[in-house]
């Protein structure tokens, strides 16, 4: 459950990869997330986000 609309897709993307650079990559928990939400909103890997508004509340 989400307080914000986002794609279901996308949000599964960025959560993956969150997960494999903290887990498997042993990166620290913040370090993890921020790699995760610039690599979706770069446009690399299999989703183009483009926009940080749709990991805010705006």
């Amino acid at each position: 459950m989400s307080l914000w609309n986002v794609p279901d897709a996308q949000t599964q993307e960025m959560m993956v990869l969150f997960y494999r650079y903290w887990l498997e990559e042993g990166m620290e928990l913040s370090e993890a997330f921020r790699a995760a939400q610039g690599r979706c909103g770069s446009g690399m890997g299999s989703i183009i986000i483009g926009r940080l508004s749709f990991w805010s509340n705006n």
